[in-house]
């Protein structure tokens, strides 16, 4: 830090050394003064170090002060209640106008994305409506292609609704502990007209495990994988069974490129399989990801092209579980 005090100063010093050079050539001209000359040297160089060692104290308090307010975001800065200088005094005033209008300008965008939210929620909620008057004018047609799509339907407009609830996630918790397995089971019977219809074999293996988790969301997140599981799955099956305090779903569907591995969480990711079937909103896994660790617990994956994808739902890193006695 020293050093970078002494280049600040660079000006100061310069003309120190220099006034210090002329007094020391003035007894060659005068050779009667050349005590005195010595004395003045010595006096003023006595004073510069005097008056260098104030103004580096200061100076190096000002950059600890500086250092301190860059690692902190400008809209909780609070700047230094004294100013040392004139120009320090307009660099503050510069930079409380700058945060002023930062903070105005972040009002007004949160606000902005508040009611963007907001509308797209009550959309979401009121496109229900319709959706389930065709449900029930479906019931007596009986046909199952035309129910699918209507399912499909209500997928996506939840899965905008859970996106948009995702920012404020933490305010929706209700956080209790509950049976892995009642909530698998909801998510099976929500999908089973999927299955019956693509004709897929279910394997199921109950868990027995009790977790301390949201019920709601954990159960998004399961019929997200589920969701997967079943559109890239053409034949074969989809097992869910408990390994190590986890869960897992497992398909033969026709698994994942390699170089999709890293990147399927990433939001708005579709991947080659998204990009082959012209049918993924590159939210779904995103979305499981973000929840599951704001509860506490997380997600992996694996798979193989033409193999199938496997789905672990890590409950242990952060939540509690209670396996069944």
């Amino acid at each position: 830090m020293i050093f970078s005090y002494l280049k600040d100063r660079r000006l100061y010093l310069t003309f120190l050394i220099l006034t210090l050079i002329i007094l020391r050539f003035v007894p060659f001209l005068y050779d009667q003064l050349d005590d005195m000359i010595g004395y003045i040297c010595i006096l003023i160089l006595f004073i510069g170090i005097v008056l260098l060692i104030p103004d580096y104290l200061i100076w190096r308090e000002r950059i600890r002060e500086l250092e301190r307010l860059k690692a902190i975001s400008i809209a909780d800065t609070e700047l230094p209640e004294r100013s040392m200088n004139t120009a320090d005094s307009l660099y503050q005033e510069l930079i409380a106008e700058y945060r002023r209008e930062y903070n105005e300008l972040k009002s007004e965008t949160q606000q902005q994305n508040k009611d963007l939210r907001d509308t797209y929620v009550l959309w979401a909620h009121q496109i229900k409506t319709p959706i389930a008057a065709m449900r029930l004018l479906l019931d007596d047609r009986k046909d199952p292609e035309i129910n699918e799509q209507l399912f499909h339907i209500e997928e996506y407009v939840n899965q905008l609704l859970y996106y948009f609830r995702s920012g404020s996630i933490s305010n929706d918790f209700v956080i209790r502990e509950y049976d892995m397995d009642s909530i698998i089971q909801a998510s099976l019977r929500k999908y089973s007209m999927i299955f019956i219809r693509k004709k897929l074999k279910l394997e199921y293996e109950p868990v027995g495990i009790r977790v301390e988790t949201d019920e709601k969301w954990l159960g998004f997140v399961i019929e997200q994988i589920l969701s997967n599981a079943t559109k890239y799955t053409k034949t074969g099956s989809v097992r869910i069974y408990g390994e190590n305090g986890n869960i897992v779903i497992e398909d033969t569907g026709i698994g994942i490129a390699p170089e999709d591995i890293s990147r399927v969480f990433e939001k708005g990711y579709t991947g080659l399989n998204g990009r082959q079937e012209n049918r993924s909103t590159g939210l779904g896994l995103y979305l499981c990801r973000e929840i599951l660790r704001k509860l506490g617990h997380d997600i992996a994956i694996s798979g193989e092209v033409g193999k199938g994808t496997e789905v672990t739902i890590i409950l242990e890193p952060h939540g509690q579980l209670h396996p069944f006695v």
